[in-house]
């Protein structure tokens, strides 16, 4: 068997001549949690005696002695209940006794699951705000709500009940407030301003507010909002940006670190909850998770979501995990935006093929006029046909004489794409009135095949024809058709 614990009790000792301990459950900075018997009800509780090391200080005493107090003065069910308080006569150790809770803290729930769901998370800071609300009506500010603090306990029907636990260190606003509750204590990445500043005539329920903001941003993204640079700057460099304040906005760095797609009206609501200056956030917790409540249900389920449309790049000595974990794990994950995927090819442009087309047509109109038709006759079918050949070439043009035409179909680009039988198509007809240059019609039979060449738009008259006209007397000049120009 192992050595015994220094923390915990020993198991089957029986404290204060009442409680039998039956297991350790929890130790923390100030004290010990036992499952326990009262052997006078036989009814099971839980007894938090302070520890060996700490006894000695005469303000953890102070504080241990106030939580009794100032958990009894509130009447929620969202607060822990204290059945009995004191000092042992055998050990000299105070101690609490309190309901037995069953269920988890936030912290741990938030471990296990990766982040909590808006609409599971309202339910939860709804009551944690009634609580609060309670408590700063009597003078109470807790001054250290993290999600450590608060406890996810279950009613006989199932339905959780948010418990605040630990106000062992909460500041009574009131009159003759011992000055040894003043000090700069909490956790620094829930901390206001004012409370690392040690500005204790500042601190009060907006405390409490600006704490319950970072633990909504903690819930949503599973990840405190000032984890990184905890990490990786160390508590005093964290203490000076707590007190200048946040630069980043939440919603990017939710999406940057955690991969959490949050609303931009989350961004004007944690700036409010969290402002520097007391006065500057919301005046009453449940004011805040009204308005948290309200502008969710105006954007709708799908304005807080898990980013799962962004592909996620895992590091190579990352283990394998499903996506959704994976996503709000950063220690297993970098979540950088991959690189765009190669688009595919371009499509031959169906307005590209068309203006070639025309151009050469128009080409072989102007060369007809000129008295060459025999020879640009064959060219024209064979393009009509099979696209540009490579072994008929095209005559010189002689452009002195002839006007410039203008096309109304876009230029081809400096390199034309290939262009083959199957892939020529008609554009649809232009509007009544517009000028239009030679157009080719696709005859019944194979989709986007051409076996003719087609009529001119401007006069109806057919393009040249193919017989040789060699031995035909000369004709007067070629005039083109005013359409042209």
């Amino acid at each position: 068997m192992g050595a015994p614990s220094v923390v915990f009790l020993p198991t089957g000792t029986l404290f204060h001549e009442r409680y039998r301990v039956l297991r350790g459950i929890k130790a923390g900075a100030m004290g010990a949690v036992h499952e326990a018997r009262d052997e006078r009800t036989h009814g099971l509780c839980a007894l938090k005696v302070m520890l060996p090391g700490v006894l000695d200080d005469a303000v953890l005493r102070d504080r241990f002695a106030q939580e009794a107090r100032i958990t009894g003065e509130i009447r929620s069910d969202h607060v822990v209940r204290v059945t009995d308080a004191g000092i042992d006569q055998v050990t000299s150790m105070p101690f609490l006794v309190m309901e037995l809770l069953h269920g988890e803290e936030v912290g741990a729930m938030l471990k296990k699951r990766g982040h909590i769901p808006i609409d599971e998370a309202l339910v939860y800071l709804g009551q944690v705000a009634f609580a609060l609300d309670k408590a700063h009506a009597g003078g109470i500010v807790h001054r250290d709500l993290k999600p450590g603090n608060l406890f996810i306990a279950e009613r006989d029907d199932g339905s959780p009940c948010v418990k605040i636990l630990d106000f062992g260190i909460a500041k009574i606003v009131s009159e003759g407030t011992n000055s040894n509750m003043t000090q700069a204590v909490g956790t620094p990445t829930y901390m206001a301003p004012e409370q690392i500043a040690g500005k204790s005539s500042q601190i009060g329920p907006a405390t409490d507010i600006h704490a319950l903001g970072h633990i909504t941003y903690t819930m949503l993204t599973g990840e405190a909002y000032w984890q990184e640079e905890a990490r990786e700057h160390g508590v005093y460099a964290l203490i000076r940006r707590v007190v200048e304040g946040p630069e980043e906005m939440p919603s990017a760095r939710a999406l940057r670190r955690r991969g959490m797609v949050l609303p931009a009206w989350f961004d004007g609501w944690f700036a409010r909850a969290t402002a520097l200056h007391p006065e500057d956030r919301f005046q009453r917790a449940t004011e805040a998770i009204a308005e948290l409540r309200d502008q969710y249900a105006e954007s709708g389920p799908d304005s807080f979501r898990m980013n799962l449309t962004i592909p996620l790049v895992r590091r190579s000595d990352a283990p394998e995990r499903p996506l959704e974990e994976a996503s709000t794990t950063r220690a297993s994950v970098a979540l950088i935006q991959a690189s765009t995927p190669p688009a595919p090819p371009p499509s031959r442009s169906r307005w590209a093929t068309a203006a070639l087309v025309t151009l050469v047509c128009s080409v072989l109109t102007l060369m007809g006029g000129l008295g060459v038709r025999a020879l640009v006759g064959a060219a024209s079918l064979s393009v009509a046909r099979s696209g540009l050949p490579d072994t008929v070439p095209l005559p010189p043009i002689v452009t002195a004489e002839a006007p410039r035409t203008e096309l109304a179909h876009p230029a081809p680009p400096s390199t034309p794409p290939e262009v083959g039988a199957d892939a020529i198509e008609v554009e649809p007809a232009p509007a009544a009135g517009t000028p239009t240059p030679a157009q080719t019609t696709a005859l019944p039979g194979k989709p986007g095949s051409f076996t003719q060449p087609a009529r001119t738009a401007s006069t109806g008259a057919p393009l040249p024809s193919t017989k040789s006209t060699a031995t035909k007397s000369p004709r007067k000049p070629y005039e083109p058709p005013a359409s042209i120009d």
